[in-house]
């Protein structure tokens, strides 16, 4: 892990500037090592260097928040994803239900869907984004539908 972050430092020292892919793979390896705090540090560091995250980096976030039993801050995380715009993915999903199943907590959440990201104009005229409603089951307001 360490070794990692003396990288990281090379490259500062090199005046080259990490890329979202480097920042997002330090973020992974301090959730996978129960190092939230630093994880959100990166972010920080990250969004300052005028990178944005993308759904990878908000979903390894809500993941380890998930598993260190940090589950407001997960939804916190989830909630600033949609805020920005980013779309959570069935993996997203997956680990922010994961880690309230795993608490006992059988309805996970509901989210303001106001702050969804913009619908995009429909591929074909079959297509029609669904309308926002104020409050819905997260299952059904922010997560991708199940293909049939």
């Amino acid at each position: 892990m360490e070794e990692a972050f003396e990288w990281l430092d090379k490259m500062h020292a090199a005046e080259l500037t990490p890329n979202a892919v480097t920042f997002s793979a330090l973020i992974n390896a301090c959730c996978k090592s129960r190092q939230i705090e630093r994880a959100f540090q990166l972010l920080a560091e990250m969004e300052s260097s005028g990178l944005t995250p993308n759904v990878i980096t908000y979903t390894t976030l809500i993941d380890g928040c998930a598993k260190a039993r940090q589950l407001s801050r997960a939804l916190g995380v989830f909630r600033q994803m949609v805020r920005s715009g980013i779309a959570p993915n069935r993996i997203t999903c997956h680990a922010l239900f994961h880690g309230f199943l795993k608490e006992g907590e059988v309805r996970p959440a509901t989210l303001d869907v106001t702050a969804r990201p913009p619908a995009r104009p429909p591929a074909s005229p079959a297509r029609r984004p669904r309308p926002l409603m104020p409050a819905r089951p997260l299952t059904r307001s922010a997560c991708p539908a199940r293909p049939a």
